[in-house]
């Protein structure tokens, strides 16, 4: 984790110096242009100069070929050197009104979250199922129910937000979620009899279930296997241990 920081923060200095690169190279860009123009009409200048056609043909003409380059603006460079925003996915089933579950994933961004579904045939985009993106601020309550399994989000407004019912594996990283992004506003409510778990704590964040995000193909991936192998966590373990331990995960894998 402490190698995975350094090189994040080396990425965002790198990244930044470039940025700075950027906009030297468009001032640069401009400044061409601008001797450039200057060139061009210092040069119409002159070959007016000892002429009378070229007089008449600078003040009757000089407007209309005089393509003033107007004040500067720098390109936008802020998009490219920004952190691309972050989605924490969560496989889900989603409970229709009609109370039909269809595979889905739970994305969390930085200011809202959506379910979806996955995508059909070619197209990687996901398509979004539900009413429509909810806004952290609107959250009420996230209930753990009694039913195995079974998590809701509700809103404020219950008239013009239903509340979001799910069926997860994943209940203590869907309430942790909502725990941070609330800023513990919302109230994380157990049922009586459901068993109640850790939440609001970052560190969760760096559960196995985070790795699948991290694919490029990361959105027809979430129903794999949740968890990383002990090899990838004891990366330095002598080889007779990674081994015997590589064949422990295949055994767990295939039971």
């Amino acid at each position: 984790l402490d190698l995975a920081e350094e090189i994040f923060y080396n990425g965002v200095e790198i990244r930044g110096a470039v940025q700075e690169d950027a906009k030297t190279l468009d001032r640069i860009e401009r400044n061409i242009e601008e001797t450039g123009y200057h060139i061009k009409k210092s040069g119409r200048e002159i070959s007016a100069v000892g002429s009378v056609g070229g007089q008449v043909k600078k003040m009757v003409m000089g407007n209309l070929v005089d393509k003033k380059l107007g004040a500067f603006e720098a390109p936008d460079r802020s998009a490219g050197s920004q952190e691309a925003e972050v989605f924490y996915d969560v496989p889900i089933l989603y409970k229709h009104p009609n109370c039909d579950l269809e595979p889905a994933i739970l994305r969390f961004g930085d200011k809202e979250f959506f379910c979806a579904r996955y995508p059909t045939g070619d197209s990687k985009e996901l398509i979004e199922i539900g009413a429509s993106r909810y806004k952290y601020p609107s959250i009420y309550s996230c209930v753990i129910r009694v039913r195995p399994l079974h998590i809701d989000i509700r809103f404020i407004d219950e008239k013009e937000t239903p509340r979001l019912r799910m069926v997860s594996s994943h209940l203590q990283m869907i309430a942790n979620e909502v725990e941070l992004r609330t800023g513990g506003r919302a109230k994380i409510v157990f049922e009586p009899g459901t068993r109640k778990f850790e939440y609001g704590d970052d560190w969760l964040r760096r559960h196995p279930l985070q790795s699948n995000r991290s694919r490029a193909d990361s959105s027809l991936n979430l129903f794999d296997r949740q968890s990383m192998r002990t090899t990838d966590i004891i990366s330095t373990a002598p080889t007779e241990i990674t081994e015997a331990m590589d064949r422990t995960d295949d055994i767990v894998d295939n039971l």
